[in-house]
């Protein structure tokens, strides 16, 4: 039988909605628009653009939908404060690619996530990055005690919440649903940032960040955690996250609470920094004897303590080697997308989303030759520009893995579903379609040779890219297929001195070693939607350089002249200002200090 991935076969174009289309112009209020086209077996797409929120229109039980935003999009909170429930009953229901700006509350505030025992809640980008006003009782994403099948958050900014970042514990309570937070940065969240409990649930490549006071609770009350288990789940799993407590105010930077006894679990690869008086590892009760560590390194000025169960795993000084984990740009993404080794001295420009994807280039020079496909893994993105709709397929000689978790111009889990089938005789297959008022698009990477591609219907309007590059058919098919496992000649392989988990032993990545590009880490600050100027600064444990691939300086913009000052880059730190543009850069080792005044958006690709 056939290995599909990706579901059912694709439908009807129609049962894609832009909202562009619809008639959702900027600064529109958005509600009416997600309650009317927001339903079972629909992907709504909301064009980039700024929007106002007035508390409703996500919330509701749905089967197979999803809401994307096209680029980056803002909505404002004009309500204050929003309780909405997203809940799964059957397949995947997505959320993706939206900023909430303004402050939430005073009354109680969240977004209720859950899913019965067949179905999938996952967030994806989906940044509330502005907390709560003072007095008011928030909570970023909640999971109640009734969720019995997967929420997963993943690359998300939660800040400033007075109650809980992420609280996904009451299913440890209830049905015992998973929940997974992945690729997440929790910023100065009361109570806690992350606080897990229910069956093999996982925090993953997360950095929590507590340098500053939260938001008091409601009550007055502030205790502010890392990551906490407060119910008793088994096989819960910590992993590859790093947790810095720089405020001396903070609690425990992991907190094992004697709501957990019982339980399990496993602390792995993770970095905790500890300038506060709780100890490092801090348990209530007896909730460590059913846990254990492997490679945690604990340092800082403050308290180091953890418990002894854990003493076989676990490093404590400024001398420990630094755990990173696996980085999703050398180790293959949520996409599936896989490092093959890129060497370049300087961090190259790949074209890819963050999603995974790499440009395999290896020359020490580029020669602009037309385009250039390799076979050992190719992004291809098909778009089309207000079309009245385009049905494509493409068959390659390798796997082709549909990416659904890009940012943009994603592969659709929603109805009309893009999937991909492995054929009888080792080919695969991919299928889809796209259309509709603006621009839209799917994407997937593939391994081998492309042998086919055909299209119907508005193909005046389509759009190929590959590897970042605009292509045509041909250029596709005129690929040959390489010789599986051929090294070039007189290349010798690299010894890097890394442990298996993409890091060196100081955690950071020597330009000549092994696949050094690929190990480069991003951050973003983001001033096209701010309406201030906005100055930081942060400090990494390895390198740090600009990178203008990723950064903007707009003519004739307001605070222009800010934009014009050159920020402050010396080796491992940076100071800069923002006014409307982009400051991105890519950095190694691990993101230590950050300080931040301003209206920006923060972007942190930390693993």
């Amino acid at each position: 039988m056939a290995a599909v991935a990706g579901g059912t076969a694709a439908q009807s174009a129609d049962d894609v909605v832009d909202l562009g289309a619809q008639g959702l112009s900027e600064g529109d209020v958005i509600d009416d628009y997600l309650e009317e086209y927001f339903e079972d077996g629909v992907e709504v797409r909301i064009p980039a653009g700024e929007y106002v929120y007035d508390g409703s229109g996500f919330g509701g039980s749905r089967t197979d939908a999803a809401v994307v935003g096209q680029g980056e999009v803002i909505l404002a909170n004009e309500a204050g404060a929003y309780q909405e429930t997203i809940e799964a009953t059957d397949g995947t229901v997505a959320i993706r690619n939206i900023t909430l700006r303004g402050k939430s509350g005073p009354e109680k505030t969240r977004f209720r996530l859950e899913a019965e025992s067949s179905g999938r809640v996952l967030i994806d980008n989906f940044n509330l990055p502005d907390g709560v006003v003072e007095g008011g009782d928030s909570r970023g994403f909640y999971v109640p005690s009734g969720h019995a099948g997967v929420v997963e958050i993943r690359n998300c900014y939660i800040a400033n919440t007075s109650n809980n970042g992420i609280y996904a514990s009451s299913p440890g309570k209830g049905e015992d649903g998973q929940v997974i937070v992945e690729n997440c940065f929790v910023h100065n969240n009361n109570i806690a940032g992350i606080r897990l409990g229910s069956s093999d649930s996982v925090a993953r490549n997360c950095l929590v960040l507590n340098d500053g006071a939260p938001p008091e609770q409601s009550d007055g009350g502030t205790n502010m955690r890392g990551i906490r288990v407060s119910d008793v789940g088994e096989d819960i799993v910590i992993e590859d996250c790093e947790v810095v407590h720089s405020y001396d105010g903070a609690g425990g930077p992991i907190e094992l609470h004697d709501d957990a006894e019982g339980g399990t679990g496993t602390i792995r690869n993770v970095l905790i920094r500890n300038e506060s008086d709780i100890d490092a590892i801090n348990e209530k009760g007896d909730t460590a004897e059913g846990w254990s560590a492997e490679n945690v390194s604990i340092t800082g000025g403050g308290n180091l303590e953890y418990p002894p169960e854990l003493e076989d795993g676990v490093c404590v000084g400024d001398d420990c080697a630094v755990p990173t984990g696996e980085d999703p740009q050398a180790a293959g993404g949520a996409d599936g997308g896989t490092d093959d080794g890129t060497t370049d001295e300087e961090p190259v420009d790949d074209g890819s989303s963050g999603d995974g994807g790499t440009d395999d280039t290896t020359d020490e020079e580029s020669v602009d030759d037309g385009p250039s496909l390799g076979t050992g893994g190719t992004e291809l993105t098909i778009t089309a520009n207000n079309s009245d709709g385009v049905d494509y397929e493409f068959t390659t000689t390798g796997a082709i893995e549909p990416l659904y978790e890009r940012d943009t111009y994603n592969a659709n889990l929603a109805a009309p579903v893009d999937e991909a089938v492995e054929n009888d005789d080792g080919t695969w297959t991919a299928s889809g379609s796209i259309g509709g008022g603006s621009t839209s698009g799917d994407s997937f990477r593939y391994e081998g040779a492309m042998t086919d591609f055909s299209a119907e219907g508005a193909v005046d309007q389509m759009a190929l890219i590959a590897d970042g590059q605009e292509v045509t058919q041909a250029d596709l098919l005129a690929v040959d297929e390489e010789p599986a496992d051929e090294e070039p000649a007189d290349e010798e392989p690299v010894d890097d001195g890394s442990s298996g988990d993409g890091a060196g032993d100081d955690g950071a990545t020597d330009d000549d070693s092994a696949g050094g590009a690929a190990n480069w880490k991003t951050a973003v600050f983001d001033g096209t939607a701010a309406d201030t100027i906005t100055a930081y600064s942060f400090r990494v444990t390895g390198e740090v350089v600009r990178d203008d691939a990723i950064s903007t300086d707009p003519d004739g913009a307001e605070w222009d002249e800010v934009d014009d000052i050159e920020d402050l880059v010396d080796d491992d730190s940076v100071s800069g200002v923002l006014g409307k543009g982009i400051d991105g850069y890519r950095y190694t080792g691990n993101l230590v200090e950050l300080d931040f005044d301003g209206a920006a958006a923060v972007t942190i690709d930390d693993y």
